[in-house]
């Protein structure tokens, strides 16, 4: 019979733990996001066009940097403009002096359900975070700092 090694765990393996670990909290945080979106009437591409509108400002913005700034086609832009506007949620304005650039901008109706879907994305993610212990929190926010970001840092929990 051959003799089986057993080597004590690394810390390698515990910082793979916590990657996993990390890894998972993202992948049930966005589920839990795009579910409280739905819940709101939203699509995470709505969302995201709502959010940049709110972001731009009164003016908004113009359909084909709505484009840029989602990275999605203009077409798809503007079925979705025109279903945000059909829902009273984003208005539309032909820019002068060239009426072929179209100007969108959030409607205060628009403003109410972002603040809505944000809210419920906010509360959705504490229910999810209320699982996991403090200390594993603060762990895998360092990890994702540290990986994906290049910065070392300490998070220091207050009590």
């Amino acid at each position: 019979m051959a003799a089986v090694e057993v080597t004590k765990p690394s810390a390698d393996s515990d910082q793979v733990r916590l990657a996993a670990n990390l890894r998972r909290a993202f992948r049930e945080s966005q589920l839990a996001m795009t579910q409280a979106l739905a819940r709101c009437g939203l699509s995470e591409q709505r969302y995201h066009l709502l959010l940049e509108l709110a972001a731009s400002g009164e003016n908004g913005q113009v359909q084909g940097e709505l484009a840029n700034d989602l990275r999605c086609p203009e077409t798809r832009i503007s079925l979705l403009v025109r279903e945000l506007s059909e829902a009273g949620l984003v208005a539309t304005t032909r820019r002068a002096p060239d009426r072929r650039q179209v100007q969108v901008r959030l409607t205060p109706e628009g403003g109410r359900q972002l603040e809505r879907a944000i809210s419920a994305q906010r509360n959705a993610l504490s229910r999810m975070a209320q699982s996991i212990p403090r200390d594993t929190i603060a762990d895998m926010l360092q990890l994702a700092l540290r990986t994906y970001l290049g910065v070392d840092s300490e998070i220091k929990l207050r009590q």
